[in-house]
């Protein structure tokens, strides 16, 4: 990336200038054919006998697979820290309404999300409906809230219908065309 390569640039530069004798720094470049590769880059600065910089070598080792594993790592201790808040947070709150806010709460914060609901089945009339919400104050889902608090969903319809009958977690990554998510129009005049 360019900010990479140029990164790499300054630390040459400040070799040849003296204030620093060798680096050692993670840099990501993108290779040919568009993937993005670790590189661990080190340098050194070689001088002359009166020490007069003569050139800096420089080694690249790829690390890839071990950038991978500890973002791997590092993602699944966060899914761990994650599940054991919820459960302890879960375990000390007082109602059902309470512990589900806990853990609408944690998984927004977790995964960065403005806005989130709870779906509840209402197994005498076949609807779900919306129970808890969790919103940013920033953002303009409160508006988004108030709009779907009066909407009753049928458990035949609808994305969280789709999941419920299949039992099946679901992704969608564009609302607006996504025909079985009802409430798309709302989404997007709110800029969720």
């Amino acid at each position: 990336r360019q900010g990479e390569t140029g990164a790499i640039g300054s630390f040459i530069y400040g070799v040849f200038q003296g204030e620093m004798d060798n680096f050692l720094v993670d840099v990501q470049i993108r290779n040919k054919s568009g993937q993005y590769i670790w590189f661990e880059t080190s340098g050194s600065l070689v001088r002359d006998n009166s020490g007069k910089p003569l050139y800096c070598i420089l080694q690249f080792k790829d690390i890839s697979e071990q950038k991978q594993a500890n973002l791997s790592l590092l993602k699944q201790s966060k899914l761990t820290r994650l599940l054991g808040n919820i459960a302890v947070a879960s375990n000390d709150a007082s109602t059902f309404d309470d512990a589900l806010q806990i853990c609408l709460d944690e998984v927004c914060i977790f995964t960065g999300w403005p806005l989130g609901h709870a779906y509840l089945v209402e197994s005498k009339l076949k609807n779900y409906v919306i129970r808890k919400y969790r919103y940013s104050e920033e953002s303009s889902s409160h508006i988004y809230k108030a709009i779907s608090d009066s909407v009753k969903y049928s458990i035949a319809a609808g994305l969280p219908g789709r999941v419920l009958r299949t039992r099946r977690p679901t992704w969608v990554s564009d609302f607006s065309e996504a025909e079985e998510f009802m409430n798309s129009k709302y989404l997007a005049e709110f800029g969720l």
